[in-house]
């Protein structure tokens, strides 16, 4: 049965007015339904672990993948400035989807290894290439963000391998390079969008090493600059950890070079790029 709005003063004996069919959800409506299907995607997945491939041969719900594939990709795809939450709900659902049906056979080819997923690849692409495809300061930093962890899952997944020019484009708007870009954003969002591109190459880089193919060429042709910018990361992350009381304490117990490198770590604890973090 479809789902509908119940207009006001219905089934209460107030007068309704006949507007040609019901309401349409309010944002907020949208965005609890949208919540509510990941939430369910979760709970499956805590019930079956994903590491289990045998397991995902099949899904309990893959007679509704279709539909999910739909709300994810509207809810993506709804405008930016009105409804952001929604977007990254959207982007969400799409992970998940990526996540536990990439190994779920497509039971229209049994015996075939295709995935489920192969028919609405799409529409998957569809929901995250707009998003990278626009300038940093016209999209809301946080949709961004969602549509990187989108694309990531997407090119792991292994389902657009075989496609080279897609898989190109998709890594062409993934290249790190835009981790030095700061598009106009807030300091603090250039931080979180850097570290964001940086996640999704790690997520590349583990899939990918063992493989050859473009993937590989692409990942061996950044290694270097990654390389570094992930040290910088964890060494951030390490100093991120640390108690300034903790550091200031030892620095009294420290004596020649061992002391410039304590009051070098002091000072990072005060950066301004580690107070951003």
């Amino acid at each position: 049965m479809p789902l509908s709005v119940r207009r006001q003063g219905e089934g209460t004996g107030e007068p309704v007015a006949d507007d040609g069919g019901a309401r349409p959800f309010s944002s907020a409506a949208k965005q609890l339904a949208v919540a509510a299907i990941v939430a369910i995607l979760e709970c499956i997945e805590r019930v079956r672990p994903l590491d289990a491939k045998s397991a995902w041969r099949s899904h309990p719900l893959t007679p509704m993948l279709a539909d999910f594939v739909s709300v994810g990709y509207m809810a993506a795809s709804a405008p930016a400035a009105q409804s952001p939450t929604l977007c990254c709900l959207g982007q969400h659902l799409l992970q998940r989807l990526i996540a536990q049906f990439r190994d779920v056979e497509d039971p229209a080819l049994r015996g075939e290894g295709k995935s489920v997923l192969g028919i609405y690849q799409a529409q998957l692409s569809s929901a995250f290439m707009p998003v990278l495809s626009e300038a940093a300061d016209l999209v809301v930093p946080q949709i961004t963000q969602a549509a990187i962890a989108t694309a990531t899952a997407f090119v792991v997944s292994g389902l657009v391998s075989g496609d080279r020019s897609s898989l190109l484009r998709i890594l062409r708007l993934l290249a790190p390079q835009a981790a030095f870009a700061d598009g106009g954003l807030a300091p603090q969002m250039q931080v979180v969008t850097r570290l964001t591109i940086l996640s999704s190459w790690a997520t590349i880089f583990g899939y990918a090493r063992k493989r050859q193919g473009v993937l590989r060429d692409a990942l061996e042709l950044h290694l270097p600059l990654l390389g570094g910018l992930w040290m910088d990361a964890i060494r951030d992350t390490a100093v991120i950890g640390m108690r300034q009381r903790d550091v200031y304490e030892e620095l009294a117990f420290l004596g020649g070079a061992e002391h410039d490198i304590g009051m070098g770590l002091k000072l990072g604890l005060e950066s301004t790029y580690v107070g951003l973090v």
